[in-house]
């Protein structure tokens, strides 16, 4: 059984949604044309899972074609959409586009399985949801694969000075504070990276009520197109 990613986290390249045949959520959120998405490999591994709202195709068949852009070592070992799978027996840069019998007016939850080698360099791929009639109907999203934790830490560093939550440790209410006037939502994660609290966030500010959270240490970051930045939040 493959281990679950550690976190994951979006940096957001483009501040729209693009129009068209599909609506794809990660995490239960808008996957929004151009995203970026950062997974944590867990011993070499680690999966990802999207949901691809699909309406006005019909039986159009979807296709899913993956692409690694730069020289790292991760590569793809499988694509799924429900219960249609697709092996890939080589480390080549591109899994051939493989189609999937989407019907309109239904979801399907898709499946992305990364093998990463430890001490692999962070691999970069991207993820192109299109119709096979309609090349131009494509959500195009990328996705980041680092090997160890203090990568993604080391990354997302310069984000964190502008985010702040109060008081932490916390057993309530959690104040979060924005050193910037925006409008946009705060996120809290476990160690799993699972969302299990969110909130709007309004002239830079926001609360969130912590209290049903077993104790324990948590993540928690911003959703904004600079990226999110994580930083730890104790709940007692």
């Amino acid at each position: 059984m493959k281990k679950i990613l550690f976190f994951a986290s979006f940096v957001l390249a483009f501040a729209f949604a693009k129009a068209g045949s599909y609506e794809l959520t990660y995490n239960n959120d808008p996957l929004r044309f151009g995203d970026t998405i950062i997974l944590m490999a867990a011993d070499g591994e680690c999966d990802f899972y999207f949901d691809v709202n699909v309406y006005g195709l019909g039986q159009t068949p979807t296709l899913i074609d993956t692409r690694r852009t730069n020289e790292g070592a991760t590569f793809i070992t499988s694509i799924c959409a429900d219960n249609w799978c697709v092996s890939n027996t080589t480390e080549a840069t591109t899994f051939t586009p493989n189609a999937f019998p989407f019907e309109s007016n239904m979801t399907y939850r898709c499946h992305i399985e990364f093998d990463a080698p430890e001490g692999s360099p962070n691999t970069f791929f991207k993820i192109n949801v299109y119709n096979e009639n309609n090349a131009s109907d494509n959500y195009v999203f990328y996705v980041k694969v680092v090997t160890n934790s203090a990568a993604i830490h080391q990354e997302l560093s310069a984000l964190n000075g502008k985010l702040s939550v109060y008081p932490n440790p916390a057993t309530a209410m959690v104040n979060v504070k924005v050193d910037e006037a925006i409008d946009d939502v705060v996120v809290i994660y476990n160690t799993l990276g699972t969302i299990v609290k969110k909130a709007a966030i309004t002239s830079g500010h926001a609360t969130l009520d912590v209290s049903n959270l077993p104790s324990g240490v948590y993540l928690y970051g911003l959703n904004n197109s600079k990226g999110l930045g994580l930083k730890k939040l104790v709940v007692r």
